[in-house]
C-alpha cells in the first residue's frame, strides 16, 4: 500500500511536498469531518492519513456518532465501526445510543 505519494507540482513545475499538506489535515481532524477525510484517504490510498482518521474516530467515537457524516453512513459502514474493539466508550449503552440515533430512533 502507498502512503499517499502522489506527485503535486506548483505553477513552476516544482514538486510540492504532500507531507506538509497531510500535517495540516492531521491537525484539523474533527468529529464533523473525520469520516469524510477517512473516506478520501481510503480512496486515494493515503495509509498514514487513513490510520490517523481511524485512531481519531475510535478515540472520539461518541462525538463522531453525533455528526451529520456519521448519520449519512450506510448500515455496513456503521456495523464495521461498531464492531471495533478499540472504540473509546464508557459503556455498551453509548454504542446502543449511537446505533439508535443512526436508525432514527434516538
Amino acid at each position: 500500500m502507498v502512503t499517499c505519494h502522489r506527485s503535486v507540482y506548483n505553477v513552476h513545475g516544482k514538486p510540492v511536498l504532500v507531507g506538509s499538506l497531510l500535517l495540516n489535515i492531521f491537525s484539523r481532524l474533527h468529529p464533523n469531518n473525520v469520516i469524510g477525510i477517512r473516506s478520501f484517504s481510503d480512496q486515494f490510498m493515503c495509509t498514514s492519513l487513513l490510520e490517523a482518521c481511524n485512531k481519531y474516530l475510535q478515540k472520539h467515537f461518541v462525538e463522531v456518532s453525533r455528526s451529520t457524516e456519521f448519520l449519512g453512513l450506510g448500515e455496513t459502514e456503521v456495523a464495521e465501526l461498531l464492531n471495533k474493539d478499540e472504540l473509546h466508550v464508557t459503556s455498551e449503552e453509548q454504542v446502543s445510543s449511537c446505533l439508535s440515533g443512526h436508525l432514527g430512533m434516538g
